[in-house]
């Protein structure tokens, strides 16, 4: 939250400045912060953790049908 605020006062600032004739204040943000820095990279992570958790639910399928003779 403080980058958003920072933000919002140097676009004003042009307007504090005591003898300028005149101020122009800059447009604040059209779109927000992103949350993360790289999201191709949280996703190629997430996607890992994905295809971790279905090869495991796969094995243990595995190990199910071979216990109960369906394999």
């Amino acid at each position: 939250m403080g980058a958003y605020v920072y933000q919002a006062i140097s676009r004003v600032s042009p307007l504090l400045i005591p003898f300028n004739k005149h101020p122009k204040p800059e447009p604040y943000l059209d779109k927000p912060f992103p949350i993360y820095e790289n999201s191709d990279e949280e996703s190629v992570k997430s996607k890992a953790v994905a295809d971790k958790g279905l090869a495991y639910m796969q094995a243990q399928m595995i190990k199910f049908n071979k216990k109960f003779g369906k394999g």
